[in-house]
């Protein structure tokens, strides 16, 4: 009687053991590339709803010091940094066709070249934000931001915002009227710039394809300062790319 119950208890303990083990293993996940209309549905749901991310955040520097051009030597160094970011970009997504030079400069045009031999045509393209820093005629400093929405998914809504520095280097909001501020055209945003001195200037956007990869890029004075790129579960990031320091992380 006392063997069989040892051998009950024995029993029991091998199937609790087994029970966690197999529990405690996670099933393989299967991803599959999306069908290009359903890319192409879920792209339109991203442009009415506009997702956050690192290109898209606006920059947090007020020191509205004017832009300064980088030598020529670091002109050299910046575009060795950005062909072997991309190799990188590479690796991580693991793009074949991805073709790199010693050197490339860091611009919008230059990125999309090397993705299209993988990624193929981009599909849309889409604004988030733009900014820009000036000093007025005053000698005061000021942001202009203009955010863009999508209500029907395709035509772009503009929030305009405008910020002054403050004596603490701070920004403080300004009141500005829903005239000023909802939906402003072009031609009165530029007009903002009139007789004011320009120290910086901004943008944000993101482009799809056709199966779904999402690229948000940055824009600074005029330079591809940092980029994110998804491909099914892989993703990579860059920043600071119109400076020697610029930095990539595949997560």
């Amino acid at each position: 009687m006392k063997d069989r119950h040892i051998l009950i208890v024995a029993a029991a303990l091998v199937f609790v053991m087994a029970f966690f083990y197999i529990k405690g293993k996670k099933p393989h996940k299967h991803i599959e590339e999306p069908e290009i209309e359903e890319a192409v549905e879920d792209q339109q749901a991203a442009v009415a709803k506009p997702q956050q991310s690192a290109a898209a955040a606006a920059s947090t520097d007020v020191s509205f010091a004017p832009a300064v051009q980088p030598s020529p030597e670091a002109n050299e160094a910046i575009m060795r940094n950005f062909a072997e970011h991309m190799k990188e970009v590479a690796k991580c997504l693991h793009l074949t066709a991805l073709n790199v030079g010693q050197q490339a400069e860091p611009t919008p045009d230059s990125l999309m070249a090397m993705l299209r031999p993988t990624l193929g045509e981009s599909v849309v393209q889409i604004d988030d934000w733009s900014q820009f820093d000036i000093t007025d005629k005053g000698g005061t400093k000021k942001r202009i931001r203009v955010d863009y929405d999508y209500p029907d998914g395709v035509t772009p809504n503009r929030r305009l915002s405008s910020y002054t520095l403050n004596s603490y280097g701070a920004l403080e909001i300004d009141n500005l009227t829903s005239d000023q501020t909802d939906n402003p055209n072009e031609a009165y945003i530029e007009s903002l710039k009139e007789g004011a001195q320009l120290m910086a200037e901004e943008r944000a956007a993101r482009v799809y394809f056709a199966q779904g990869e999402e690229v948000a890029f940055s824009i600074k004075n005029g330079k591809l300062d940092s980029f994110n790129i998804s491909r099914s579960e892989y993703s990579v990031n860059c920043s600071g790319l119109s400076e020697e320091n610029s930095k990539c992380s595949c997560p």
